[in-house]
């Protein structure tokens, strides 16, 4: 068994460095987090609203840096995703981070940042999330994860390539995201790691394009293996298959290609 990755009765600390989130859903989220036996604390600026961001850049990195930084916080979880987290990035002590932080969607930049690093980042539902839009299952397997560090299992099948097992670290997450950060100074670093994708939204032409911006960005020429999860309500038109998409925009790469069973 591993060891747990968030203790019983740790504090987690709520900070919002993406966009402004739904209050009734977020309390959602944190009283069950509560009820897993956790303590929550909310960052001081939390409620903020900007644009179309929880709070100015400042105000957000603010929070994240305060948090990163305080002895008392044990993890940091994002309230939501949205964007903005890649303002925050210029601002944060990333080098001084050594604790877990979850979310996905925006999050996935802060994780990008953080893997480069060889940090520790968790790809897990933001609290804004939680309650409303995962299932039981779902939830169950993050809370044991997170209090008894069982990670459960993920089926895939092979679409394409070497079928030969292949080990390494994994790195990924919003593949929108990551595509954005091509040519930032936290663009994802692959070298010898399993890249993991998901998306939610996304038509297939997009899908496509930012498949392409990776491929001759490099960013699949040294990685061990790809491996696609769930792209959610992604709009493939008939009579053409999500796969189709993907083999079409990734035909020359000589990685193997695995897909969400």
């Amino acid at each position: 068994m591993m060891s747990s990755m968030i203790p019983q009765h740790s504090t987690i600390a709520v900070v919002a460095p993406s966009g402004i989130f739904s209050e009734e859903r977020l309390k959602k989220g944190i009283s069950l987090v509560e009820s897993w036996g956790y303590n929550i604390v909310l960052s001081p600026n939390l409620f903020e609203k900007h644009l179309f961001m929880a709070g100015t850049s400042s105000q957000r990195s603010s929070d994240l840096s305060a948090a990163i930084d305080n002895e008392l916080i044990d993890a940091l979880w994002f309230a939501r995703g949205g964007y903005g987290t890649v303002e925050t990035l210029v601002r944060t002590p990333l080098e001084d981070c050594n604790k877990p932080i979850l979310g996905f969607s925006d999050a996935t930049a802060l994780g990008c940042a953080l893997s480069n690093q060889g940090k520790t980042f968790v790809h897990a539902p933001v609290l804004h999330s939680l309650e409303d839009l995962c299932d039981q299952t779902s939830q169950e397997a993050l809370r044991r994860f997170l209090t008894e560090g069982k990670a459960p299992k993920i089926n895939v099948s092979l679409l394409r390539g070497d079928p030969s097992p292949r080990t390494g670290g994994l790195v990924g997450g919003n593949l929108c995201v990551i595509s954005s950060l091509m040519g930032t100074p936290w663009q994802l670093r692959t070298h010898d790691k399993i890249v993991m994708l998901e998306d939610v939204g996304e038509p297939a032409y997009k899908i496509h394009r930012m498949l392409n911006q990776l491929k001759y960005g490099k960013l699949f020429s040294q990685a061990k293996a790809i491996v696609f999860g769930e792209f959610k309500s992604c709009a493939i038109p008939n009579p053409l298959s999500f796969t189709e998409v993907i083999l079409d925009a990734l035909h020359d790469i000589d990685v193997p290609i695995y897909i969400d069973a």
